[in-house]
């Protein structure tokens, strides 16, 4: 359970957790994990950070070391087998900071954490981290769009897993507009429901990236469909506009899928540029970027 400390944060009391933590390139996931094992006293078990060891022991840029890996089969084995014996681990809290934990220690509370991808190449760009380079933030946008392409080969090869499918997470927490503090608290709440036995899949999205139909219902809970790595919403604008209002950095979504045989199609002929900046005139927000599909 959890117990408030002298900063008024919260911090895991007596019981162990088990959580694993994956996301999009840029998301703040290390800096998440950190917070998290702050609050919790839990290990961490970081896979990128032994890749990052791996890669500055050969010489290697870290956003080419997927190449390599995919050459070697064997370092994915090493951390595979790593990962599975950690799954009958009960007498100690543990954070996993890995593509694939969710599917290798299906006893831990999976997390993804998304972001714009614009922000994140923004983020890595001013982050200046060893064995990366970039020439602006465009250039870190095409270098992280390919790295994450590569990662989604190389798993889909190895394990036949789509790691950006949203439905294999028990939660989606988006760190677009929202602080690694805001995301640490917010993951630390939804897993005392699920340690509770409240076992409902929740996700939760930034509302600067949520792009209203012009067909989109009114009532209800936020529903948004992901067309490419955009989130289009269908219905719920009452919800969101309250939110935004609320000047809420997450917004509690259901994700939908629709039924048109052509998605982009269907999108382009009922959101517009227009539509979306009259959307930010009269809620006074700026949106992260302009979805490329319009």
């Amino acid at each position: 359970m959890l117990e408030k400390v002298t900063d008024g944060t919260e911090k895991m009391k007596s019981e162990y957790c088990k959580i694993s933590l994956t996301g999009d390139l840029g998301s703040g996931k290390s800096t998440v994990c950190a917070l998290l094992a702050e609050r919790t006293g839990a290990e961490v078990i970081s896979i990128g950070a032994l890749q990052r060891k791996m890669a500055r022991e050969k010489g290697i840029k870290f956003y080419e070391f997927n190449a390599y890996m995919e050459a070697h089969p064997e370092v994915d084995d090493e951390f595979d087998t790593m990962l599975k014996n950690m799954d009958a681990v009960n007498d100690r809290s543990l954070l996993f900071d890995s593509r694939m934990a969710w599917n290798f220690v299906p006893s831990a509370f999976s997390v993804y954490i998304t972001t714009d991808l614009y922000e994140a190449a923004r983020r890595v760009f001013a982050a200046h981290r060893e064995n990366e380079s970039y020439t602006g933030v465009e250039d870190a946008m095409l270098k992280l769009s390919e790295r994450r392409a590569s990662e989604m080969l190389r798993y889909s090869e190895l394990y036949k897993k789509n790691i950006k499918d949203l439905n294999n997470y028990d939660l989606v927490v988006d760190s677009t507009s929202a602080s690694p503090e805001e995301v640490a608290s917010l993951i630390l709440s939804e897993y005392q429901s699920y340690a509770a036995g409240k076992c409902e899949r929740r996700r939760y999205f930034s509302p600067y990236r949520l792009y209203p139909l012009e067909n989109a219902g009114a009532s209800g809970e936020v529903k948004v469909c992901a067309v490419e790595d955009f989130y289009f919403v269908t219905d719920g604008l009452d919800a969101l506009k309250k939110a935004v209002s609320e000047k809420k950095s997450e917004v509690r979504c259901e994700l939908v899928e629709l039924c048109e045989a052509d998605k982009t199609a269907y999108i382009v002929q009922n959101c517009a540029i227009s539509s979306l900046k009259e959307w930010e005139s009269e809620r006074r927000i700026k949106f992260i970027r302009y979805p490329d599909i319009i």
